[in-house]
């Protein structure tokens, strides 16, 4: 086994799980807001690209469902930021606490009953581009984007890593997580519905979100 491979924890749009929110249904928030009035950022709060913690000590997420409990353990939000579940906090902690801020996020449904279950806020905003090995010679332009790149073949630097999970800082990478089989091992058998693909497959999957025909061929490990 290579070691140095790595797996992406990544939800193709067409397959969504219908018990998961997904992107077209969910709002997150730094106020609170009745049902009957639009949750957005405030004013206040609107630079996800800062290289510094700048999340507040509490957020709101609000999903567009009567579901009681919205069941997830990650859910990508926007640029380099996930809500996840307690459980998965619990693992990621110890290998993210200089790159990543974390603050806690109450989860709110259609008709505003909060949720029992404990989420956080994960905000990346330093990453392991150094400790990944990009193989340029093989990377693949966007469909779309002559300036976009994937990188197909990339892996960790060390045969044996120092952590499970890794963060890209790369356009086409920004709701990405990078596993190592370690990683891959332990969301495989402890994240509700978690889908996990080789590396080498998210270009595919990616530019191909919306249509299952043309990445049919790709199962989830």
């Amino acid at each position: 086994m290579n070691m140095s491979q790595l797996f992406v924890l990544y939800t193709p749009f067409v397959r969504i799980p219908r018990d998961i929110p997904n992107r077209l249904h969910i709002t997150l928030s730094d106020v609170y807001v009745e049902k009957d009035r639009d949750a957005t950022i405030s004013g206040t709060f609107s630079d996800w690209i800062s290289d510094k913690p700048i999340l507040p000590s509490e957020m709101y997420l609000f999903v567009e469902t009567k579901r009681k409990e919205p069941v997830f353990d990650y859910l990508y939000c926007r640029t380099d930021t996930w809500v996840i579940s307690e459980l998965f906090y619990s693992y990621l902690k110890p290998y993210i606490e200089h790159q990543a801020e974390v603050t806690r996020c109450r989860v709110f449904n259609s008709i505003r009953y909060e949720s029992t279950r404990t989420y956080y806020v994960m905000r990346v905003y330093r990453f392991d581009n150094r400790l990944l090995n990009r193989h340029e010679k093989e990377k693949i332009k966007h469909i779309e984007d002559s300036d976009a790149f994937f990188f197909p073949s990339i892996s960790t630097r060390k045969s044996q890593p120092s952590k499970p999970v890794f963060f890209f800082d790369e356009l086409l990478y920004s709701e990405v997580m990078f596993l190592t089989e370690e990683g891959y091992q332990w969301v495989k058998q402890h994240l509700y519905k978690p889908q996990v693909y080789l590396a080498s497959d998210y270009p595919t999957l990616y530019m191909h979100e919306l249509e299952e025909k043309s990445i049919a061929h790709i199962h989830p490990l």
